[in-house]
């Protein structure tokens, strides 16, 4: 590391220390809290101060070592995220000692990554730009947010007695920007903002809202508390943080495409967390063979790593997790039950061979940013274009409740499958490229006609 994340733990307190005494200074004016039970009082909240101040260090530690261990892949996202920060006057390369624009191109042609203490000068300065953008957003007054403010202080502060006394903190807004931000690239990781801004021309209350529904709506937070109990090897451990950091991000970004505007992050949780469960617990009984082999063999080998089997389960089928919330989404609209529209949705993938699709729109190199972002528009032009076929499906048999049944109507009544089918599995039988991707998806596309 860098000495400014090792020695962390150190600004961190004396800012808690700082804040503490700012709230409690005008209780202490206005008489309500003599001198000694002030001296007291502080002194009673070392050691929890002291564990609110290592979780936040372990936390960023963490977000280093998740970036770090996906390697060069990230390098092109890096880059194009240090030339964003330089272009808008925040960061020196040459003085915060990062690599020059033709030696990031040459680690990019190379396949060699950013350097730990590299990743985490960038980590720095994305959540100083983050802050930035943050502070100048209604995100601070968002009321979702307001525990930020209040489980920042330790439990005494946390009581009715100084609950008035936390709202009116002169620093409020800076305190709930400052913990919001942390959590945000701790989780999602140093690229993720700027990639999803590129991807969807998103606001920050946007991005940060849709990262915290989709979090909420998977329950990832238990998850990455029980990882912390395990004592997993090192690289298993990483591994499941990776794929469920990876799985919140097209959330996310699923969100971002389907919910514009100001989204309500109570809202859309209480809308999709049921229903996701659901698919989640169902999975294997809906999905395609192939996603039925890939979901059994990740299970075995997160077991066998020590992983416990529900969070097996969900490493495993990650990559397919985002899914879940078209189908929700397709059951509520179209008021089907949400088996019947798993029953559609799995048995066009399986007929079709989405799932080898998506396969290889995944296994795309992402050598430049632009790899990047036409990885992630096919993906989610593929997500799209599934969700539409599905509701053709069911609304040309809007009174079958048996998804099979509807989904051989319309196939017997559209025509042209299995040349589509074909198509696709010609496409997907050789090495992925963008080429043959965009060729599966227009094909696919053309029964939509």
């Amino acid at each position: 590391n860098t000495d400014f994340i090792d020695n962390s733990a150190g600004v961190d307190t004396s800012d808690h220390e700082v804040n503490i005494k700012v709230l409690l200074a005008p209780e202490v004016v206005a008489g309500r809290l003599p001198d000694e039970e002030r001296v007291a009082l502080l002194a009673s909240m070392t050691d929890e101060v002291a564990t609110l101040v290592l979780a936040h260090n372990i936390d960023q530690n963490l977000a280093l070592s998740v970036e770090q261990a996906q390697g060069a892949a990230l390098t092109p996202a890096h880059e194009a995220w240090v030339r964003s920060l330089e272009e808008g006057g925040l960061l020196d390369r040459v003085l915060e000692d990062l690599p020059s624009r033709e030696e990031m191109d040459a680690r990019i042609a190379a396949g060699q990554p950013l350097t730990r203490p590299e990743l985490a000068t960038l980590l720095a300065w994305t959540k100083i730009h983050l802050e930035q953008e943050v502070i100048a957003s209604p995100l601070p007054d968002d009321p979702y947010l307001a525990d930020r403010l209040v489980t920042y202080f330790p439990k005494p502060l946390r009581t009715q007695e100084f609950a008035d006394a936390v709202q009116a903190h002169p620093l409020r807004r800076e305190i709930v920007t400052m913990v919001t931000v942390n959590r945000f690239v701790n989780s999602q990781g140093i690229t993720a903002f700027s990639r999803l801004v590129a991807e969807t021309s998103s606001t920050v209350t946007q991005i940060v809202r849709a990262q915290l529904a989709a979090r909420t709506i998977y329950g990832v937070a238990r998850h990455e508390l029980a990882l912390a109990d395990l004592g997993l090897p090192a690289d298993v451990e990483l591994q499941v943080r990776i794929a469920l950091q990876q799985m919140i991000e097209r959330a996310t970004r699923w969100l971002l495409h389907h919910r514009r505007g100001e989204l309500d992050i109570k809202a859309e949780a209480a809308a999709f967390t049921d229903g996701v469960a659901e698919v989640v617990s169902g999975f294997g009984q809906h999905a395609t063979e192939e996603q039925r082999e890939r979901l059994d063999r990740g299970q075995a080998a997160l077991k066998e790593a020590g992983v416990p089997e529900e969070l097996a389960k969900v490493t495993s089928l990650a990559n397919y997790l985002h899914l879940a919330l078209s189908i929700v989404d397709l059951s509520t609209r179209l008021g089907r039950p949400l088996e019947t529209v798993e029953q559609v949705y799995f048995g066009l993938a399986a007929g079709l061979g989405l799932d080898r699709v998506i396969e290889g729109v995944n296994a795309l190199p992402r050598t430049t940013r632009w790899d990047t972002m036409a990885r992630a528009a096919l993906r989610d032009d593929l997500t799209s274009l599934h969700s539409d076929l599905v509701q053709a499906i069911l609304e040309a048999s809007p009174n079958e409740p048996d998804g099979a049944v509807a989904l051989q109507k319309w196939v017997d009544a559209v025509g042209g499958l299995e040349r589509v089918a074909a198509d696709v599995a010609e496409v997907t039988a050789e090495e992925a490229s963008l080429a043959r991707m965009s060729v599966a998806l227009r094909s696919i596309r053309s029964l939509l006609g």
